[in-house]
């Protein structure tokens, strides 16, 4: 589901966006598959619209992970968390001076320190 978590950070310059279950195109056998993934796009003032994505799409590689189900992006966009359903993991990342995103840490359900 395109869309199923949003967050627009509080300077409204940045807005991240939670996908779960995007259906992939089918492969040559006729079989299909789905992937869950995070995106984060910029304000565009010369347009006055969400411009283009800030860093890389972010995705688990794992189907059975869903990733996104749950984003946050914090007041200047730096920095963003991902919720997913079915691990319980809170994935913490940081925008860096490469315009990539990096894991910063990941806390698991019951965990009493951050990893």
């Amino acid at each position: 589901m395109l869309g199923r978590s949003v967050s627009i950070s509080g300077d409204g310059l940045s807005i991240v966006i939670g996908s779960t279950d995007l259906q992939k195109p089918f492969d040559a056998q006729g079989s299909t598959s789905y992937t869950r993934q995070v995106k984060v796009y910029e304000y565009d003032s010369s347009t006055s619209t969400i411009g283009n994505q800030r860093g890389q799409t972010l995705t688990t590689g794992d189907e059975s992970v869903h990733i996104g189900f749950a984003v946050t992006i914090n007041h200047n966009g730096e920095y963003i968390a991902i919720g997913d359903m079915e691990y319980g993991h809170v994935s913490f990342y940081h925008f860096n001076t490469n315009r990539t995103w990096v894991l910063a840490t990941r806390i698991a359900t019951g965990d009493s320190e951050l990893s």
